[in-house]
């Protein structure tokens, strides 16, 4: 139960977090580069929506779940 828990409220929003950051980097390397800059946008776009919003709102999906028990 409690392994669980912690899988399911730390491990997968770090794991998001973390996923975010490497395309926050790929997003900062494009831009180096300077090669299309399309791309840039686009992985700097997903890096920020997987680092900001989507731990939020995994979050608040579990409290809702089990405030609804």
């Amino acid at each position: 139960m409690v392994a669980g828990f912690l899988l399911l409220l730390i491990i997968v929003p770090l794991m998001l977090v973390m996923l975010g950051l490497y395309y926050i980097t790929l997003a900062i390397w494009e831009l180096r580069a300077g090669m299309d800059r399309t791309r840039y946008v686009k992985m700097m776009f997903g890096g920020l929506v997987l680092v900001v919003i989507a731990p939020l709102l995994f979050i608040i999906y579990w409290y809702a779940g089990v405030m609804s028990l």
